[in-house]
C-alpha cells in the first residue's frame, strides 16, 4: 500500500536531503500482552507464544518467563525460577523492576544475562505496544504468525510466504480468521489456573487479531553535509484518521 512506501531521498534545502519510511508495529509480537491490564493475570497463551519465538530466533524459551517478572505488578516471581524483583537490587549496579507496561522493546536488555546479541536476534519481531493490543496478521512476519500457530508453517518456506501474501485476495494473508482456525487445533488449551504459582491468576484468553492497524514507526533519516541524523516516531491513527505522534526516540526500539 502507498503507506508503506519508502520516501526519498529527496532534497529540503541545498545539501540537506530528506527519507522517511513507516513500518506497521501491529505486525510485531507485542511484549505487554503477556500479562493482562489487571497486571497481575498472565496470559498464557501469549506467554506460550513468546517462548515460541524465542526458540525460532534461536534463543532459551526461559526468557519469556524472566520477561513475566519484569512487568507484572508482584515483586516475588509469578513463574517458578524466574528472577525475582530482589535479584536486580543485588546486581552491580542495582535497579527495580518496573512492574508495569513497557514502552520500549528495549528493555529486555535489562533481564540479566540477555545481552546486546540476543536483543538483535528477537528485536525485529517485538514492540511495545498498550496491553490488548491486536497483532495485523496481514502485516506480521512468519516467525510471529508461526509463534501463535505452534508450528513451522510460514517461516518454512519464506519465498512461498511471501508469494501468497502478494497473491492473497484483498491484499492480506493470512487473514485474522484463517489464523484462529489454524491455531484451533494447534495451540494446546491450557485451562485457568488460580492456585499455580503462589496463587498467580492465569489466563487462556485467544489471543487478538485483527487486519488494520493504529500504531506505526515513522523512521527520519537527515542528511546535512555529510552528517546523518535518525528519529524514530511512534505514531497513532486514531478513528477519525487523525495522526498524533505518542513517542520521538533517537533509538529504533
Amino acid at each position: 500500500q502507498p503507506w508503506a512506501q519508502p520516501i526519498g531521498p529527496i532534497p529540503v534545502a541545498p545539501g540537506v536531503t530528506l527519507q522517511a519510511s513507516l513500518e506497521d508495529l501491529q505486525g510485531r509480537f507485542n511484549l505487554n500482552n503477556l500479562v493482562a491490564s489487571d497486571g497481575v493475570t498472565i496470559n498464557t497463551q501469549q506467554l506460550e507464544a513468546f517462548r515460541r519465538l524465542l526458540v525460532l530466533v534461536g534463543l532459551r524459551p526461559q526468557w519469556a518467563d524472566d520477561w513475566v517478572n519484569w512487568i507484572d505488578k508482584s515483586p516475588t516471581p509469578a513463574i517458578p525460577d524466574a528472577p525475582a524483583s530482589s535479584t536486580y537490587l543485588e546486581l552491580d549496579p542495582p535497579y527495580h523492576t518496573p512492574n508495569l507496561p513497557v514502552t520500549s522493546a528495549s528493555e529486555l536488555l535489562a533481564l540479566p544475562g540477555f545481552g546486546r546479541a540476543r536483543f538483535e536476534r528477537i528485536a525485529p519481531y517485538v514492540t511495545a505496544l498498550p496491553v490488548n493490543t491486536p497483532l495485523n496478521t496481514c502485516t506480521a512476519p512468519a516467525q510471529v504468525l508461526d509463534a501463535y500457530l505452534g508450528q513451522t508453517q510460514f517461516s518454512a518456506d519464506p519465498k512461498q510466504f511471501a508469494q501468497d501474501r502478494t497473491a492473497a485476495s484483498g491484499g492480506c494473508f493470512p487473514t485474522p480468521t484463517e489464523l484462529k482456525a489454524a491455531i484451533q487445533n494447534t495451540l494446546h488449551n491450557t485451562p485457568q489456573d488460580t492456585n499455580t504459582s503462589g496463587g498467580v491468576p492465569r489466563s487462556n484468553a485467544q489471543p487478538q487479531f485483527g487486519q488494520a492497524s493504529q500504531f506505526f514507526r515513522l523512521t527520519s533519516v537527515v542528511r546535512a553535509d555529510g552528517t546523518e541524523f535518525v528519529l524514530y516516531s511512534l505514531l497513532y491513527l486514531d478513528a477519525s484518521d487523525l495522526v498524533r505522534p505518542i513517542l520521538r526516540s533517537d533509538t529504533p526500539n
